[in-house]
């Protein structure tokens, strides 16, 4: 990564941290039945840098944080959330590459690569048997609060994370 996005990598990282400082303090505690909320805004950075200035950036920061994920939040496998964040920014990247000037496709990228990512990593667990959850418990319990509060916050980001990349982009063609 260029010293060009050192501010956009700052920034990702700071969401990371709000993400596991900060949130688990705002929002509720996972429940027996099952219920959680997993707070995912460094995700939502990240699929934005992927959207609005590089999919291979966006790719190259989903496999950095999501291993940063994996070690700090102690999951049962290494390497799950780096792959699933990794694949969700390089799809999010692809489809949303086109658009640069509208509102919809950008956030329907983000909650395609929001969707991705949590399906690719119970998929993983699932397979390797480390899930306690069935498909459709996962769905009603987990995929669907996180959603919503994904997308929720990634649509307070909207705006912000456009005009940076905007500025970013001018930046990039002023010559040096």
């Amino acid at each position: 990564m260029a010293m060009k996005n050192r501010w956009l990598v700052l920034l990702v990282l700071l969401f990371f941290l709000l993400d596991g400082a900060l949130f688990p303090w705002l929002l509720p505690q996972p429940r027996p039945d099952g219920f959680a909320v997993s707070p995912r805004l460094a995700l939502a950075g990240i699929l934005y840098a992927a959207m609005f200035r590089n999919r291979n950036l966006g790719l190259a920061l989903g496999l950095v944080i999501g291993f940063m994920q994996d070690i700090v939040h102690h999951g049962p496998m290494l390497g799950v959330h780096a792959f699933g964040m990794a694949v969700s920014a390089y799809v999010a990247g692809t489809v949303g590459m086109k658009a640069k000037k509208g509102v919809l496709l950008p956030l329907v990228a983000m909650a395609l690569g929001l969707v991705l990512h949590e399906s690719i990593a119970f998929s993983l667990y699932l397979l390797f048997q480390t899930a306690d959850l069935s498909w459709t418990d996962f769905a009603v319990k987990r995929l669907a609060p996180t959603f919503a509060l994904n997308l929720f916050l990634a649509a307070l980001l909207f705006v912000p994370a456009r005009k940076l990349a905007a500025e970013q982009a001018r930046r990039d063609e002023e010559p040096a």
